[in-house]
């Protein structure tokens, strides 16, 4: 197994982010658990805004939403992505 490398750009950013969060402490877990959910929204709105109804994007898409509420995001915090949705199904239902 090789080693992994990283330019000395790369490096200086390491160590000065090493240094910061030695200094003033690493971020909450709350933080990162807020940017974590933040990013799967994002995330659901994409897939949602890009769903063409083939069989595949909807069982990545399902997979997506089920993944998200284990994770504790609320259908409320998900309207927007669910009424594109229903929106998009309701056209091709029509």
């Amino acid at each position: 197994m090789r080693r992994w490398t990283v330019s000395r750009a790369e490096a200086r950013e390491l160590a000065r982010r090493d240094e910061r969060t030695r200094r003033q402490g690493g971020a909450s877990l709350v933080d990162i658990d807020a940017d974590l959910r933040r990013d799967m929204i994002k995330e659901l709105r994409r897939m949602a805004r890009s769903y063409s109804g083939k069989p595949r994007k909807t069982r990545e898409l399902l997979a997506a939403i089920v993944i998200a509420e284990t994770e504790g995001i609320t259908a409320l915090d998900l309207a927007d992505v669910l009424a594109e949705l229903r929106a998009k199904l309701g056209r091709r239902a029509a």
